[in-house]
């Protein structure tokens, strides 16, 4: 439980390597806003049945309101500003500079 008391949020977390790592980060410990444009509702429950904390939320990261709209629903559900991001570049949604690089 290296992650306890820790909040992630994972983008791109509704299949593939998001939904890994979103998974890997709850068996640690942390509470995961798991964030996807797909649905990301099956992931956050396959967390939660393991006794994890999840957040499922539909999010388009590309739009501003959106991604701001994450932030202050995760805060506001573990009540802490979030201590780890991790982002899963996604094939479906450019970044605004043409690249599917994160930060």
């Amino acid at each position: 439980m290296r992650l306890k008391d820790k909040v992630a949020i994972v983008t791109g977390a509704a299949q593939g390597i998001g939904a890994h790592y979103a998974r890997g980060l709850a068996r640690e410990g942390a509470a995961v806003a798991v964030v996807d444009i797909l649905d990301p509702n099956p992931v956050a429950k396959e967390i939660v049945n393991a006794d994890g904390r999840a957040l499922p939320l539909r999010i388009d990261v590309s739009d501003e309101a959106q991604t701001k709209e994450m932030v202050r629903k995760t805060i506001a559900t573990t009540r802490r500003s979030t201590g780890l991001s991790c982002g899963s570049p996604s094939s479906r949604s450019p970044s605004r500079s043409g690249t599917n690089s994160t930060r």
